[in-house]
């Protein structure tokens, strides 16, 4: 958005613009059309916050303008060598501040469904956990902005993705979270102790014929995917975190001079551990072509069918189904083994330990 109250800048942009004639100006779906003789023809995309602003002046230091409704499809919006730059895919959130605000103020948008729950919580950090109970979410992804002036954000209209750990090879598999179903949303901007609220709805493919039942049974089946492969991940997390603790106790053990039994029986815990583990997600993999060596595990095949099933806007097939049913009932099977070696085994393992006064910290020199 360019102001033209400012003379100096409207003197330099006429100076560094290339003087064409306009041939034609439309208005199509609240985007602005521009033809130009010999420079091809341009798109100013929706000018919905320009006739906001033109109704009045904005009252506060905080403006969030309404999103436009936005169309549920597949694509992106990247740069190109070839071709022109696509609009944003997803909900585009502007929001005008009156000035900068410094990083002491708290910025954040929230995007909720019908019903007022809310699905993505995004800050000047990126993506903020929903469940404030777990520790070891990261903030990643797009992040909010607080400049003086227009600020943008665009939502890809996704739920969180499945947990993910470090190293994690995923071979054909998505990860991410469904798209929501069409319907009515609202954002929420939180600037401060201040809150403002906007709806926009969210409508299908003019191309598909799919229907809400449709929708709803697909968005209902990828949230048991991503729900089933962020258990799968948070075990597997587990797991490597029982076994690194296991390893400072041993190391620890093995310095006081009060190792004993205590190896043999940590190696046989830890193996059991392993077996449950290569099940679940294939260790072997430290590359993404290494899936070529190695067949992909439990993980893996749910995720490859989350991408077959968020292929298209469409009902999900019966066998889709079977297959859930398959690969999330071996999974349960370790899961449930998992849970009893982290019960009763480390129980077990946890009294021998103390049996032996294995000390928190041992010296290495005296």
């Amino acid at each position: 958005w360019v102001s033209f109250n400012d003379g100096g800048a409207w003197q330099k942009l006429q100076r560094n613009l290339p003087v064409v004639p306009v041939t034609d100006i439309a208005l199509k779906d609240d985007d602005l059309i521009v033809s130009t003789q010999g420079r091809s023809f341009w798109v100013m995309d929706d000018i919905t916050p320009l006739r906001t602003l033109a109704a009045g002046t904005p009252s506060g230091a905080v403006q969030l303008f309404a999103p436009r409704t936005t169309v549920r499809m597949a694509g992106g919006s990247g740069p190109r060598s070839d071709a022109g730059r696509n609009p944003a895919n997803g909900a585009v959130v502007r929001y005008q501040l009156a000035k900068a605000l410094p990083d002491s103020v708290k910025v954040s948008l929230e995007f909720l469904d019908g019903s007022g729950v809310v699905l993505r919580r995004f800050d000047r950090k990126g993506e903020a956990a929903l469940d404030t109970t777990r520790k070891d979410e990261t903030q990643t992804g797009a992040k909010v902005t607080a400049k003086a002036g227009a600020n943008t954000f665009v939502w890809d209209l996704m739920l969180a993705g499945a947990s993910r750990f470090e190293g994690l090879i995923n071979w054909g598999g998505g990860l991410d979270g469904p798209l929501v179903v069409p319907g009515r949303y609202t954002v929420r901007l939180r600037v401060g102790p201040e809150a403002y609220t906007r709806d926009f709805l969210v409508v299908k493919d003019p191309r598909v014929s799919t229907t809400s039942a449709d929708f709803d049974e697909q968005y209902a089946l990828l949230l048991k995917i991503r729900d089933k492969l962020t258990q799968t991940h948070d075990a597997t997390m587990n797991i490597r975190d029982v076994r690194e603790q296991l390893d400072g106790v041993v190391a620890r053990a093995k310095r006081a001079g009060k190792l004993g039994a205590l190896e043999d029986s940590v190696r046989t815990f830890k193996k059991r551990l392993a077996t449950i583990e290569e099940t679940l997600y294939q260790t072997k993999s430290k590359s993404g072509q290494d899936p070529l060596n190695f067949p992909i595990r439990l993980n893996n095949k749910l995720a490859i069918l989350g991408s077959t099933v968020s292929s298209a806007d469409a009902k999900p097939t019966a066998v889709s189904y079977t297959v859930y049913d398959d690969l999330a009932g071996r999974i349960d099977a370790q899961l449930e083994k998992l849970r009893r070696e982290l019960g009763e085994g480390l129980d077990r393992l946890n009294r021998m330990v103390a049996d032996q006064q294995v000390p928190a910290v041992v010296l290495k020199r005296k």
